[in-house]
């Protein structure tokens, strides 16, 4: 329903992306979010690296935490 809304297919997304939500296993807040993401040219720079789009996806708030040494 989320890529009916934004006017998307499957064959847009990435691979691994589109083959989640084939088989149910991603929410669509999850969709949302990477759709979201997806505008930003850095993000969807960093989203290429093995990692990140996933950490991404999986945390909103992932950028902005701060580490302690």
């Amino acid at each position: 329903m989320v890529l009916a809304e934004a006017e998307r297919s499957l064959k847009n997304l990435p691979k691994d992306l589109a083959a989640a939500i084939e088989a149910r296993r991603v929410l669509g807040t999850v969709v949302s979010r990477f759709l979201e993401l997806e505008k930003s040219p850095v993000l969807r720079w960093l989203m290429q690296f093995g990692g990140f789009k996933e950490r991404l996806l999986a945390d909103d708030l992932f950028l902005a935490k701060g580490y302690e040494s």
